[in-house]
């Protein structure tokens, strides 16, 4: 919606018949990249936030920063020929524009933070059907953990290559 306000009022502005002669081509410049960002900004973002995928994200918080902060800034403070609806829309075009920054950032911690979780709490019981790997100590590392693990709820103790002994003393 700014963008059609802005090339509307900007048409309005500077249209002479069927030529577009802005006296301003910085100003020009920045609302094709903004045009041509936009879309791809957008689709990046809902693969990013609505998909869970951190990369798209990324891209789409990297297309804010660029063109849409530089843009933002030039016209809402360099611009020639400055009028009061050029500085109110461009205004509303800040309100939307700083807090998504921060918005961004915070979900993509919260997106890394969650899948850094879901990475650790992977269900790894395929690998309890495995057989222990013998380094000399007779067992890995895992199978270890998981025999402390049942210790720990059962009280029973385990043998060295995975068996369950029945608690009593083994002679």
């Amino acid at each position: 919606m700014w963008i059609l306000a802005t090339w509307t009022h900007l048409m309005h502005k500077y249209r002479r018949g069927i030529a577009f002669k802005d006296p301003d081509i910085v100003r020009t410049i920045f609302l094709v990249l903004w045009m041509l960002a936009e879309p791809m900004r957008l689709w990046s973002a809902y693969q990013g936030n609505l998909k869970e995928k951190v990369p798209w994200m990324a891209v789409s918080f990297l297309l804010t920063c660029f063109p849409q902060v530089p843009a933002c800034i030039y016209l809402l403070i360099g611009q020639k020929g400055n009028q009061p609806v050029d500085r109110a829309l461009n205004i509303v075009m800040a309100s939307f524009i700083v807090p998504e920054l921060f918005l961004f950032l915070s979900t993509m911690r919260r997106m890394i933070k969650v899948h850094q979780q879901q990475f650790y709490l992977h269900d790894f019981s395929h690998v309890a059907n495995l057989t222990t790997l013998d380094l000399g100590s007779g067992k890995d590392h895992y199978s270890m953990a998981c025999d402390q693990a049942f210790e720990q709820e059962t009280g029973f103790r385990t043998k060295t290559r995975g068996t369950i002994s029945t608690g009593r003393q083994e002679q």
